[in-house]
C-alpha cells in the first residue's frame, strides 16, 4: 500500500519505505526476504514497471518518457532497460503490440 502511494516519487527508495514503516532498513530486508525472497528495491522497481505497463496500455497520448517519469524513473533509458528486462520487450514495442 505504501509503495502504491509513493511509487511516482523518484526519490522514494528502500530507506524511505523503511522509515514510513517505522523499521530499520535491515529489518525491512529481512522481512521481505522471509516473505518472498526478493529484494525491496526489486519490489519497488517491479511495482513501478507494472504501473508503467498499465499507463502504456491506457494512455497512448503519453510519450514513453512521460510514462517513465510518471512512474518514478528519472532516466528514460534506464526505464526502457528495466522494462525490457521485466517484460521481454521494450516499452515502445509493448505499446506497438497493443495496436497490432
Amino acid at each position: 500500500e505504501i509503495i502504491g502511494e509513493h511509487y511516482a516519487d523518484s526519490e522514494f527508495n528502500v530507506e524511505k519505505l523503511a522509515a514510513l514503516l517505522h523499521i530499520s532498513k535491515a529489518q525491512l530486508h529481512r522481512k521481505a526476504g522471509a516473505l518472498g525472497g526478493d529484494s525491496v528495491g526489486n519490489m519497488i522497481r517491479r511495482y513501478r514497471t507494472n504501473k508503467a505497463r498499465i499507463l502504456l496500455s491506457e494512455r497512448p497520448d503519453l510519450s514513453i518518457s512521460e510514462v517513465a517519469f510518471d512512474c518514478g524513473f528519472t532516466d528514460a533509458n534506464y526505464f526502457s532497460t528495466v522494462f525490457s528486462k521485466e517484460y521481454g520487450v521494450s516499452p515502445s514495442a509493448f505499446r506497438k503490440n497493443l495496436t497490432d
